[in-house]
């Protein structure tokens, strides 16, 4: 449960975690100690972060099209990724809404370099979050599987191929239990 492991570290019963840039305000407001932030180590692979883009999306069957859309617009905008940088509650689409964000917590003595870091470097570190079908349901399977190989009460060589079977079991059509 990645909300208990963002309670464990702030209560400073964990010495690290992995989350995301929209995360960064929580922990920078809400420790009781300084917090700092590293990338993501090099594998065999070399680095990877998923991107998690923000989707600004219309319901097709909203009742109002064109106010949804104005809505859509002004979001994409500079005006409006500009705001997102300065209030700095995720990194905005825009570099000059970055560069907002990145200045709002240098202002506060906190270095978040950590998530560009990817952007510096590679574009080969960076993937799309994977759209797939029946994602509800794996991450029912892995979420717990993940927060019990964190705990130490799953030892990851087993538990992360029977998830897996499971997974691959709802591509099948098998319903999993």
């Amino acid at each position: 449960d990645p909300v208990d492991g963002r309670a464990r570290f702030l209560a400073g019963e964990a010495a690290l975690i992995t989350d995301g840039s929209w995360q960064i305000g929580t922990y920078v407001n809400d420790a009781p100690f300084d917090v700092g932030f590293v990338p993501l180590p090099v594998g065999p692979q070399g680095r990877k972060s998923m991107l998690n883009s923000v989707a600004d999306s219309i319901w097709a069957g909203t009742p109002h099209p064109e106010a949804a859309w104005a809505w859509v617009t002004y979001l994409g905008s500079v005006d409006c990724q500009l705001i997102v940088g300065e209030y700095a509650v995720t990194f905005p689409a825009l570099q000059s809404g970055v560069e907002r964000m990145l200045a709002h917590y240098a202002d506060a003595g906190v270095d978040v370099h950590a998530y560009t870091t990817y952007l510096r470097e590679d574009d080969e570190q960076i993937f799309l979050f994977p759209v797939t079908e029946h994602a509800a349901a794996i991450n029912a399977v892995m979420e717990p599987v993940i927060a019990a190989i964190l705990r130490g009460e799953a030892d990851p060589a087993v538990a992360l191929p029977a998830a897996n079977e499971k997974v691959n079991a709802l591509f099948d059509g098998v319903n999993i239990p």
